[in-house]
């Protein structure tokens, strides 16, 4: 079958997105009319990191808001605890030290000591330190990408990565979303073919760099090689900058704006705590995730409970009354009510409700 990279894109994409690697537990389950059911402990990736990302900034999932208008509230229990990990583990460029191998190279080593300061300063390196150590107890784990001369931090939002894969070494796949970006971006990327593109003023489109294994014989036919017996049997390590045409609904199609063999990916990675079976680490935001749950869940049914525990009803056999005291009747205000229309109070229970604030 014919290879064609931007189909093995789709599918590397829906991989991630819709796909979840099997950890622990069952597998599945049948039950009746061979209904199956995921069990067990399954892991998805991009799920997880949305849900970092909605927990470290207080937010629910489904909404600011109950079944019945009301606010909820979102008592955060693990944002601090990510931020005192970080604040533990944080270093600084003089926290590098660079040691001679021997005695000979004390000077050497005292010389790239002072230039590595100097290229620390001059490219910003301690900020981008601490994004990656913001990144390595949030998220569980932080990447930091080689560019040129550079070192970047890249995002766990951006990266799409074999979800099951030991390392980003040895990922069947990995790719980086350069999202937003303009013709004009495109056009100053050193190397990049633009020729066959068509992008209007304006219009902005998701750039995808892949790292990933192609067949060998379609590599030399994109780079007009000449394909020898075999080829098309052996595989290669390739980066591929794609932008696909998003337009054509039928077919995978885009254009290949960059394409070389690499022996090594620019990627270096460190994990808070590993989990055999899935990439992404375990942080402190991960950690707290059923803390944070059953601690929203008390808060809230304690807010409902004194709410409703709060309210004062009054009830009356007199239909001429006024039907809410509150709105209807001012102070000084005499009512009129018929013999044996006495207004008086519902009583309601709220020795429960004074238990749990007392413990609040």
């Amino acid at each position: 079958m014919q290879f064609n990279i931007f189909d093995q894109l789709k599918t590397e994409l829906d991989d991630f997105y819709t796909g979840k690697v099997h950890i622990a537990g069952t597998k599945q389950e049948t039950g009746r009319y061979l209904n199956k059911k995921e069990t067990g402990y399954q892991f998805s990736q991009w799920e997880t990191l949305n849900l970092i990302e909605l927990y470290y900034n207080s937010k629910f999932e489904s909404g600011d808001t109950d079944s019945e208008g009301q606010r909820k509230v979102f008592l955060n229990v693990c944002r601090f605890r990510a931020d005192v990990a970080a604040k533990q583990t944080d270093i600084d460029v003089k926290d590098f030290v660079f040691v001679p191998d021997d005695s000979n190279s004390e000077y050497g080593a005292f010389f790239i000591s002072k230039k590595f300061r100097r290229w620390a300063r001059e490219r910003y390196f301690g900020s981008v330190i601490n994004q990656l150590n913001q990144d390595f107890s949030k998220y569980g784990s932080c990447v930091a990408k080689r560019v040129g001369s550079e070192i970047e931090r890249v995002p766990l939002k951006n990266l799409i990565v074999q979800q099951d894969a030991r390392s980003l070494k040895t990922a069947r796949y990995v790719i980086e979303e350069h999202v937003d970006m303009s013709f004009d971006d495109i056009e100053s990327m050193k190397g990049w073919d633009v020729s066959s593109l068509n992008i209007p003023f304006g219009e902005n489109n998701c750039v995808y760099e892949r790292y990933g294994t192609v067949p060998l014989s379609w590599f030399k036919e994109q780079k007009r090689m000449k394909i020898e017996k075999g080829d098309e049997m052996r595989s290669i390590d390739c980066l591929s900058i794609l932008l696909p045409n998003v337009k054509d609904k039928k077919t995978n199609t885009g254009s290949i704006l960059f394409m070389e063999k690499i022996t090594k990916r620019p990627y270096e990675e460190a994990h808070w705590m590993r989990i055999d079976g899935r990439w992404l680490g375990v942080g402190e935001i991960e950690n707290q995730f059923e803390n944070q749950v059953s601690r929203n869940m008390t808060a809230n049914l304690r807010k409902r409970a004194m709410y409703w525990s709060s309210k004062h009803v009054f009830q009356s056999s007199d239909t001429e009354i006024a039907k809410n005291l509150i709105r209807n009747v001012k102070d000084g205000d005499v009512l009129k009510i018929m013999p044996n229309g006495n207004i008086t109070p519902v009583a309601i229970d709220r020795k429960s409700t004074r238990l749990n604030s007392s413990h609040t």
